[in-house]
């Protein structure tokens, strides 16, 4: 990930990152990725309210999102 973006915490980095930028480290994540147990995520931070959820890109391992419900505690 280095000079891709900022390191923000442990395994968590924020990219502004151009499209033909974004298609270069995907490849290179591919490469040393285990796709059978690692996962990686862009999440889009794209403008309040957006569909940013429906826009996640994930490598490896598949991206399931969250059912959304009430919570009885």
């Amino acid at each position: 990930m280095n000079g891709y973006g900022d390191h923000m915490q442990y395994s968590v980095f924020r990219c502004d990152l151009s499209d033909q930028e974004k298609v270069h480290l995907t490849e290179k994540l591919h490469k040393v990725l285990k796709h059978d147990e690692d996962q990686i995520l862009f999440f889009p931070l794209g403008p309040s309210g957006g569909e940013r959820e429906n826009n996640i890109y994930a490598i490896g391992r598949a991206y399931v999102p969250i059912e959304r419900g009430s919570v009885i505690v």
